[in-house]
């Protein structure tokens, strides 16, 4: 057998939620245990992308909208 991994596949491309930590798919847009936005909001005040489950504005310090 040449060599390779024959362990489990790979796990689908996605990432963990910024607030509660569960593992969502890549293209998801709300996080299935605690629905918050797994996309960028734009700040109101200077139109930054605000990440999701920030609490302030990376951009200009603003509290992000909930």
């Amino acid at each position: 057998m040449p060599p390779g991994n024959y362990g489990a596949p790979p796990a689908p491309p996605g990432a963990a939620c910024a607030k509660c930590g569960t593992f969502v798919t890549a293209g998801t847009r709300f996080c299935p245990q605690c629905g918050v936005a797994q996309t960028a909001t734009k700040c109101a005040a200077c139109s930054a992308d605000v990440p999701p489950a920030a609490k302030f504005c990376p951009g200009c310090g603003k509290p992000a909208a909930s």
